[in-house]
């Protein structure tokens, strides 16, 4: 063999390293020859239409959506992974409410990850037969009056809070706080457990919820699936994963090991897996309460402080919210279900702010073929969906001067003349967002103690027009600015 090799000429040798290189460079870019009879935008060889750094997630998607309008739909390259990009709001509310039945799979986890390495988020990445059935278990989790019994949990949190940025001496970190309350709240109301992130400040729910989410998991997982699903690479970090995954086995065990009775999301799985044993497995179950910790915590902390940096930017938002908090609440120290009924410019301020600071996009998987109405095009199945949600809600042909932050948007008055589907801030139809009224009901009561007790404030003007954070989902730059004073 030696012989062979040193016979090679330093010509051959070039020769041989000219092809390799062309022979991968084909093997990277042979996949962008695919639907070539589709709108797209060149992609680059190696990242697609994916911006790595440049932009925020936000602006990248938002920029793309802005380009390709014109067209109903466009081909988006996530690295060489050829995915479809819908513009038209009609095709939208098909995809996601209409013909459902073609699209019911999240799209953030390929089915091949799901079947080989692991469900990361449990019930979220369930397969559709599974999901519905064990959806209609978990719903009653979710319904009004459960959200109604957790209020005392929720006000205990906003109470901790409180108490918390009062023995402060003004030193405010918005991110940190809103983090706190967010652990204690999800540990309360979704699994009996008191914990108070405010008396101990490194407590373990707190290390470990602040380090579960890695933005370059999540980016791999994106553009190259299958190098996460072929070395076996987990989505959440192990060693936060491992503890939520303990404290949740241990959990299990007490309810089952416990006569009393309990109405909270913990009581919902335990009953759905001795109902469906076969679906909802240790493993499935185990693994919806990390995710339950995973956006109770992270997700809730990243939107709403950045909707608290709205709130602190606009002067004159913060003085009517807090004139109609002060006369409904006045000296109460809580906040109950028929104080929150009873302000609808808190309910605008909220719905608003959620329309202005979206998550970036949300996908499905075509589950089965689907002939795109007025098109010849028929998405084949297995392809990945993608919804712009940031795109439709900053979209100025929806929304009028869609960047201002304008609460005046969503009075009884002016909703009526929204267009459907142009909202999506926890998804539409039936794979909406199952805690979406609860994670509302949270935000509201957090932000009523915060602003009934404290004015938010900053050393300097924080820009209106502000920029997004490049290593978050939905968050701008300058949060750490925003302080607070104690009202009188």
């Amino acid at each position: 063999m030696w012989d062979i090799l040193s016979s090679v000429t330093w010509t051959q040798w070039l020769l041989l390293l000219g092809v390799l290189v062309l022979s991968i460079r084909y093997a990277i870019l042979a996949p962008f020859k695919q639907y070539p009879e589709l709108p797209q935008k060149k992609p680059h060889w190696f990242l697609g239409n994916k911006s790595f750094g440049e932009k925020s997630m936000v602006e990248s998607i938002v920029d793309f959506y802005r380009e390709m309008k014109s067209h109903k739909f466009s081909l988006y390259w996530e690295g060489s992974q050829a995915t479809l990009f819908i513009t038209d709001i009609e095709l939208v509310k098909k995809i996601m409410v209409t013909d459902f039945d073609h699209f019911m799979d999240l799209g953030f986890i390929p089915s091949k990850y799901k079947e080989t390495v692991e469900k990361p988020f449990g019930l979220a990445d369930a397969f559709p037969e599974e999901w519905k059935i064990l959806k209609k278990l978990m719903t009653p989790a979710f319904s009004g009056p459960r959200i109604k019994k957790s209020s005392a949990a929720i006000n205990r949190a906003g109470k901790l809070m409180i108490k918390d940025l009062k023995n402060s001496k003004g030193d405010f970190d918005l991110d940190t706080t809103i983090q706190k309350f967010a652990m204690t709240t999800i540990g309360a109301v979704a699994f009996g457990i008191e914990i108070d992130c405010y008396k101990d400040k490194d407590n373990e729910f707190m290390k470990k919820g602040r380090n579960m989410l890695q933005m370059w998991r999540f980016l791999l997982m994106d553009m190259f699936p299958g190098l996460m699903t072929f070395f076996k690479i987990k989505l959440l970090n192990p060693d936060s994963e491992k503890f939520f995954f303990n404290l949740a086995k241990k959990l299990v065990t007490q309810r089952k090991d416990s006569k009393e009775e309990h109405n909270d999301i913990l009581a919902s799985l335990i009953k759905s897996s001795e109902e469906q044993p076969g679906l909802m497995t240790e493993k499935m179950m185990l693994s919806t309460i990390t995710q339950f910790f995973a956006d109770g915590f992270f997700s809730f902390a990243e939107v709403f402080s950045s909707i608290i940096y709205l709130i602190a930017a606009h002067s004159d938002v913060q003085d009517k919210l807090q004139d109609e908090v002060d006369l409904v609440l006045e000296n109460k120290d809580e906040v109950m279900e028929e104080d929150l009924r009873n302000m609808p410019y808190l309910d605008q301020v909220l719905s608003e702010g959620l329309r202005r600071m979206p998550i970036p996009n949300t996908s499905r998987y075509c589950t089965k073929e689907y002939k795109i109405p007025g098109s010849n095009f028929t998405i084949p199945k297995g392809m990945k969906v993608i919804i712009p949600i940031a795109g439709i809600q900053l979209d100025s042909e929806f929304w009028p001067n869609a960047e201002v932050f304008d609460p005046e948007r969503f009075t009884s008055e002016n909703k009526a003349n929204h267009v459907p589907g142009t909202s999506l801030s926890f998804g539409l139809g039936p794979r909406q967002c199952i805690g979406y009224n609860l994670m509302k009901t949270e935000a509201k009561v957090m932000i009523c103690h915060l602003v009934k007790n404290f004015r938010l404030v900053s050393s300097e003007e924080l820009p209106k027009q502000f920029v997004y954070d490049k290593n978050g989902f939905t968050k701008m730059v300058g949060i750490e600015k925003i302080k607070i004073e104690k009202r009188e």
